[in-house]
């Protein structure tokens, strides 16, 4: 199915610049999306064009897609990804707004809303409610767990690729998705291999700010193709390689899924590339062979939180949700999502709707027609 190219934007914020991308009209009322952990804005491409008569404003988190890293020796806490979700919201000066959210994305829209119920007009979450949460006996487990971890992070290096389609190959081994969904997603999520920044499109003036002093946002043309040019059809000597197994990642992504696709060892695919190492360091052969994708993604993301919240913790936070609210789950339900926490965490919103519905995690993006269908019926309602 051909879907409407969308455009690029760029949101400047405090300390750090976000890419996002956008569909339909700048006065069309606006929807905010926000994407899963070690995905990006792209996990939308199938939904927004389904969403007639909104503008869809799809972020690339910090560290993902192709928004800036935050500086070295950062982490990436949820709570600063709300700070990031806030100045957004303030910049583009939306009075209201309507919040989309799939997994990590749904965790950080929810939390929101009931930090700032006044600016939250509709809230759509997809396969999550709040974050992972832990048992109170094992706080001092986690906490030295991510000590431990943080203390021998060296910016572990990123896979390297000869081509999209094994990095696609490499992203799916990670989970249940389709080559399609896959391809949407590694798209905007790589880079040529030793590159220190996401290469970004050349920009002209996009969505105005809003009445708060909003935002620079610049659009461009984002949506140039990786498989475009001869730089494909170049490449290292080297296959994938075998897989590795990484550490797990931050328990507060919304999933409990294998990270290896993202990092890699010395030997895989030809090579390894360190995380925002230049030209002169990538390690690579010195010649006119293309080098090789990698990850744009900040291999940080992958260390585990030091803390969580419980879920007697976050039972005092999510009754704080006034928004008409819209939650649709995958059946049959994934293991990180338990029926019996999210029924409990469900009763504590005092206006939702929920739906279950066949698919799989990225039912969205795997199979975006009911998932719109039931989003658009739920917005026209009163």
């Amino acid at each position: 199915m051909s879907m409407p190219k969308a455009a690029e934007l760029r949101i400047p914020l405090r300390h750090l610049s976000l890419a996002a991308k956008a569909w339909g009209h700048a006065d069309d009322p606006p929807i905010l999306a926000v994407h899963g952990w070690l995905d990006n804005a792209a996990s939308f491409d199938r939904l927004a064009p389904l969403l007639p008569g909104r503008r869809v404003i799809a972020l690339d988190l910090a560290g993902h897609g192709r928004s800036d890293h935050r500086p070295s020796g950062s982490w990436y806490p949820y709570v600063d990804f709300l700070d990031d979700l806030g100045e957004v919201v303030r910049g583009f000066g939306w009075p209201t707004v309507d919040l989309l959210g799939h997994s990590l994305g749904a965790t950080l829209v929810s939390l929101f809303a009931a930090l700032c119920p006044e600016r939250v007009g509709r809230l759509l979450l997809i396969e999550g409610l709040g974050p992972l949460t832990l048992a109170v006996d094992k706080t001092f487990e986690q906490l030295r767990r991510s000590f431990t971890a943080r203390a021998a992070f060296k910016g572990n290096g990123l896979r390297v690729f000869p081509d999209i389609d094994a990095a696609i190959a490499a992203r799916r081994s990670a989970g249940q998705l389709s080559e399609h969904a896959a391809r949407c997603i590694v798209e905007r999520g790589v880079r040529a291999a030793g590159e220190g920044g996401v290469v970004r499109p050349a920009t002209m003036q996009g969505d105005a700010g809003g009445s708060e002093g909003g935002p620079d946002v610049r659009s461009g043309d984002g949506d140039r193709s990786l498989e475009r040019g001869d730089a494909f059809l170049l490449g290292t000597s080297g296959g994938a390689g075998q897989r590795v197994q990484a550490r797990s990642g931050d328990g507060d992504r919304g999933l409990d899924r294998d990270n290896a696709f993202l990092l890699g060892t010395s030997g895989e695919a030809g090579q390894r590339v360190q995380a925002g190492s230049g030209d002169g360091d990538r390690g690579l052969d010195r010649d006119n062979a293309f080098p090789g994708l990698s990850w744009s993604t900040d291999p940080a993301l992958t260390l585990p939180s030091p803390t969580r919240l419980s879920e007697e913790q976050l039972a005092v936070i999510l009754p704080n949700i006034s928004a008409k609210t819209l939650l649709v789950l995958a059946a049959p339900e994934a293991p990180y999502l338990p029926r019996s926490i999210m029924d409990a965490r469900i009763a504590l919103v005092r206006d939702i709707e929920v739906i279950r519905m066949q698919g799989t995690h990225h039912l969205h993006l795997e199979d975006p027609v009911p998932v719109a269908a039931a989003i658009n019926r739920f917005l026209e309602s009163g």
